[in-house]
């Protein structure tokens, strides 16, 4: 299923073409799937700041809600987890979540806390399957929050490694901290290993960190799991002024609160129904998102369906995951991007 309409479709177009996601190279770009292409499509730039990421989390509900992917009314029976490719959509996963969390009513069953399909964000370290409760998370980011300001931090770009629940406080960290200055913020995801294809400069990360960098550690214990970090940021980001390390992380109750905060698929699996909805930043071939898939399929989650943010039509991947019984969906694609780029192009000359 790929139907293209929907009430917000022309907004988020200018959205994405405001934000440069579309540009040619004359030298071409190498894509992951080996071919080299003029043009290039990096929607990664749609989660490089903390109000483009919000706002792609709202048009991606709105969409989501059009096209009854979600309900939107609470369904007891349905629990909805958006979830992010590795790594380019990691950051669209979790502000899909978020998007779709704020402002629910809150029901709660079997002493946990639920919402409309939208407390959890789903984490996956190899085959373990976590989620992570945003609820008990806003609690400690709200703590750590009152403590940096006491502290007099002063930073733009907030980073918490990938490989630990501190990329998810980073994220809400941004968030509180826009509540309290109205700064936007740059959101940096450091690549677990680094990337081969496409842009030079999104080698190492998924969105750059400027200016005063707020490192958030690997865990409560030490800061050794952070020196590779450290040197990656220091060796390939020469805008860095300043690296914040904070000491406050070592009060123990906000272990003890992180530690609540992460719970495995099977303590709730037995009593609830999980759907989820897989996002795709940039579709080509399909290969990626459709490994994805099955993998999740493998860990015994339910795919509901797949959206891309933009598909370049080079295949028919909707075909491919229908007949797994998955629904897909792409909010655009080249035809609805390819007259505009050309249009600019002129207007730039």
């Amino acid at each position: 299923m790929n139907d293209m309409s929907w009430s917000k479709k022309r907004e988020y177009l200018k959205y994405l073409m405001n934000l440069r996601c579309f540009e040619f190279y004359p030298e071409g770009v190498i894509l992951k799937s080996g071919k080299i292409s003029n043009f290039y499509a990096n929607l990664r730039k749609t989660t490089e700041t903390l109000l483009s990421a919000v706002r792609l989390g709202e048009y991606i509900v709105t969409f989501c809600k059009e096209k009854h992917i979600i309900l939107p009314s609470y369904n007891p029976g349905n629990y909805t987890v958006f979830y992010g490719v590795p790594e380019g959509a990691v950051k669209t996963g979790f502000f899909a979540q978020l998007t779709y969390l704020w402002n629910k009513p809150v029901v709660s069953k079997k002493d946990s806390s639920f919402s409309p399909g939208s407390l959890y964000y789903l984490k996956i370290k190899e085959k373990e399957v976590n989620l992570i409760n945003l609820h008990t998370l806003t609690v400690v980011v709200n703590y750590l929050k009152e403590l940096l300001l006491e502290e007099s931090q002063k930073a733009d770009s907030i980073f918490g490694d990938p490989k630990s629940i501190y990329r998810e406080v980073a994220f809400l960290l941004g968030v509180k901290f826009y509540e309290y200055s109205k700064k936007n913020y740059y959101l940096p995801q450091l690549r677990e290993k680094p990337k081969e294809h496409g842009l030079p400069e999104d080698k190492y990360f998924i969105g750059k960190p400027k200016g005063n960098v707020l490192i958030l550690p690997y865990n409560l214990t030490s800061f050794l799991d952070l020196r590779k970090p450290l040197k990656i940021l220091k060796k390939q980001q020469r805008d860095i002024k300043e690296i914040i390390i904070p000491s406050v992380f070592y009060d123990s109750s906000i272990k003890s609160r992180i530690n609540e905060s992460i719970l495995p698929l099977e303590s709730l699996g037995d009593f609830i129904s999980f759907e989820l909805i897989v996002i795709e930043d940039v579709v080509t071939t399909g290969t990626s998102v459709i490994n994805e898939v099955q993998k999740l399929i493998s860990l015994g989650l339910n795919v509901k369906a797949v959206i891309a943010l933009y598909d370049r039509k080079e295949t028919d991947v909707g075909k491919k995951l229908n007949n797994q019984g998955i629904f897909y969906y792409a909010m655009c694609n080249s035809d609805d991007v390819m007259p505009k780029i050309k249009k600019r192009k002129k207007e730039d000359f």
